[in-house]
């Protein structure tokens, strides 16, 4: 565990983001930043009993066992301190930068108010300095220049976007077969493994050759490439004469990574300025409560600011303000009403005033692996 922490990996009660790990028993769960799914180790004693893959959305195993994992740093210790992990690559790493505007306005709010965060952090240009050993692809839509950075070379890539088949298999095959007669490359991302094999099987049965590819190549010339993997949503590139598909052109289905149930755009709070203490707030896993402010308090050794949440009797929820989007502002009544009741005993997971169902039974926070602590004589629970 000092291991993973040294590499710059965060120790959370449970793993839902790259770069985190959490520790159970004898169950270590990790989320390495060069792999798609988190690892799930399981001990006896002081042996591996297995390694898996999981799905972090609902913590199911895959059934297959891996036997060796490669678990990259976040950061590396030398002589002069600390370096950005984009330096790990070497001359032979590419770093790419999808839309740097994004990506700078999203690094200076995340570190605006968290000191503990902002210390651990690099600026933007510490990390595109990292990454000047090797290759820098910085991607945008718009043509503007980036901060600290000259790039030696411009590509313009005209792109159009894939048509939605939506199970419409007969226009599927025949534009499959067009591509191929106009001589363009077909990628078609699949998801998994045996998705892959099934899409195989349905081309074969249209007569059109595929191949399957499990590495990097370019797609094959007069085949269809069949890859396991997931894109958001398929392209045409005219220029180099490719097209991918993805199964949400396909089927019209998609997997998401991050399945958090979010506010709508008006009741989602996105700084914790914008709520003062005495206003009601609804939390996403915990229903409404008052907020009271923001407290600075030591948690495992490291000072964080919460926000503090009242519920009914004694019981608080301290939130993380890096994790305030977590709760929306309590708008079941517009007009001049009573002030809507805290959930306490009894009233989490019941049904407000207005007939919204909050939450459907309340899970004690062991069982969501918060870190809890004796407050007072209520109940305090620590969210994050």
């Amino acid at each position: 565990m000092e291991r993973l922490s040294a590499l710059g990996y965060e120790h959370v009660p449970e793993v839902e983001n790259v770069g985190q790990f959490s520790v159970r028993g004898g169950i270590v769960d990790v989320f390495p930043i060069n792999a798609l799914s988190p690892i799930r180790v399981e001990f006896f004693d002081t042996e591996i009993d297995s390694m898996r893959e999981y799905d972090p959305s609902d913590q199911a195993l895959h059934q297959k066992n891996i036997g060796t994992a490669s678990i990259m740093p976040l950061r590396a210790a030398d002589d002069n301190g600390e370096a950005c992990f984009l330096s790990y690559l070497g001359a032979a790493g590419t770093s790419v930068f999808d839309e740097p505007s994004r990506l700078m306005a999203a690094l200076e709010d995340g570190v605006r108010e968290d000191a503990v965060r902002a210390a651990r952090c690099f600026s933007w240009a510490e990390m595109t300095a990292a990454g000047t050993e090797g290759h820098e692809v910085f991607i945008s839509l718009m043509n503007r220049a980036v901060p600290t950075c000259t790039p030696q070379t411009l590509i313009s890539v005209q792109m159009v976007p894939m048509t939605a088949f939506q199970r419409q298999f007969s226009l599927l095959e025949s534009e499959l077969h067009r591509y191929l007669g106009e001589e363009m490359r077909v990628l078609i991302m699949a998801g998994g493994a045996e998705q892959a094999a099934r899409m195989r099987e349905m081309l074969t049965l249209w007569k059109l050759p595929t191949v399957i590819s499990r590495g990097a190549d370019a797609p094959a010339e007069h085949a269809v490439t069949i890859s396991p993997g997931t894109l958001r949503a398929g392209f045409e590139l005219s220029a180099s004469r490719t097209a991918v598909l993805t199964e949400q052109d396909i089927f019209g289905r998609h997997k998401a990574r991050l399945l958090r149930r979010t506010a709508s755009a008006g009741e989602r709070i996105r700084h914790f300025r914008e709520i003062a203490p005495g206003d009601y707030v609804v939390h996403i896993s915990h229903g409404i409560g008052k907020y009271l402010g923001v407290e600075t308090i030591e948690v495992a050794g490291v000072h964080r600011d919460y926000l503090h949440i009242q519920y009914g009797g004694d019981d608080k929820l301290f939130v993380p303000t890096d994790q305030v989007s977590l709760l929306q502002k309590y708008i079941g009544c517009r007009r001049r009403c009573a002030a809507p009741a805290p959930h306490g005993d009894g009233g989490l997971g019941t049904r407000t005033s207005q007939g919204a169902e909050i939450r459907r039974g309340y899970r004690r926070p062991s069982d969501r692996a918060l870190r809890c602590a004796a407050y007072g004589e209520g109940t305090c629970l620590f969210a994050g």
